[in-house]
Formats: C-alpha cells, structure tokens, sequence
C-alpha cells in the first residue's frame, strides 16, 4: 500500500518534472509528471479517506484535456485558413476570429477545471495540514482566469514552484486530529 511517503516523492518528482515544460519535448517531460502528480493526489486521496480530494482532481484534469482538445481542435481549422489566405483565397478576420474564440473556450474551461483543482487541493491542506496546497490551489485558480490577458502564465509558474514545495512539505503520517479540551470547571 502506498504511503504518504510515497504521495510526497511522486508528486515533488513530478511537479518538477512540470516545470520542465519549457524544454525541448518538454511536452512529454510535463506529462510524464502530470501523470506522478496524479498518482500522488490519488495516494493522499487513499490515504487520507477522503475519495472527493482524487475526484475533483480528475475532474480537473478532464476539463483541462477538453479545453487543450478544443484549442488544437479549432487552431488546426485556423491553420487549414492561413494556407487558403496565402493562396490568395480565405478571410483574415476569420482566422483571428477563430483563435480569439479557441483561446477564450480554452481558458472558460481551465477555469472551471481550475475551481475542482482548488478544492482538491483544499482538502488536501485540510487532511494534511500543509498550508501550501491551498495557497497553491488559489493562485492556480487567479493565474487561470489571468491568462485571459496572458500575465496568467506567470501566475501559473510561481504556483507550480510553490507545489514543488507543497509536496515535498507533506508529513510522514497523517496528522492526528486535534482533540478538544474541556474548560476548566468554574471555581463557585
């Protein structure tokens, strides 16, 4: 059985692995740890007892491949128009239309993909105690909705940065609950 160990290795490992996207066939590398990260968020979400932390992950991750799906989707029918504008036939201003209609269903969708992120990682602060997450599941969220005006990407990278640190933050062993202590009985 997988331990909170395990969860803290796979997802620092791979949250690293994401920050490589910038490399050449960075691509891969990114996915290869998207797919670690995965396996973490399912190991906390076993671990903890707690099955809405893996779920609102997939969710997360559905939505995401629908928005990235539906941009190359409609950016390949933008190519398809560019040869037909360079061949002398085809719209400009369909062509810029097109990409401004595939970026904004883009970033509709990876903002709703960016709110089932947050309360995974929500509750994963919670279950955990580890703070971070949820800071990190916030700015995931601002830097989605910033990507409207491109500054989102910047956002994006402080919050993959600040999950590095999230994961290799993660405890040994699932924090005890706090337990309440009664008041001290009044003196009369």
């Amino acid at each position: 059985m997988a331990t909170l160990r395990d969860a803290r290795l796979y997802g620092g490992i791979g949250s690293i692995l994401m920050l490589l996207f910038i490399a050449p066939y960075g691509y891969i590398i990114a996915l290869i740890g998207l797919a670690l990260v995965t396996v973490a968020i399912y190991t906390i979400s076993n671990v903890a007892g707690t099955p809405s932390i893996f779920r609102n992950y997939l969710i997360f991750l559905l939505l995401s491949m629908a928005g990235v799906a539906i941009f190359i989707a409609i950016g390949a029918t933008a190519i398809v128009e560019v040869v037909e504008i360079l061949m002398g036939e085809g719209d400009p201003t369909a062509v810029i239309g097109r990409i401004i209609v595939s970026w904004l269903i883009f970033v509709a969708l990876a903002t709703i993909a960016a709110v089932f992120l947050r309360r995974s990682y929500r509750s994963i602060s919670q279950a955990l105690n580890v703070g971070m997450f949820s800071i990190v599941g916030l700015l995931y969220l601002i830097g989605t909705v910033a990507l409207v005006i491109l500054v989102g990407v910047f956002i994006l990278i402080i919050a993959l940065i600040l999950q590095i640190i999230a994961f290799f933050s993660i405890p040994e062993e699932l924090p005890k609950p706090a337990t309440e202590i009664p008041p001290p009985p009044i003196p009369l």
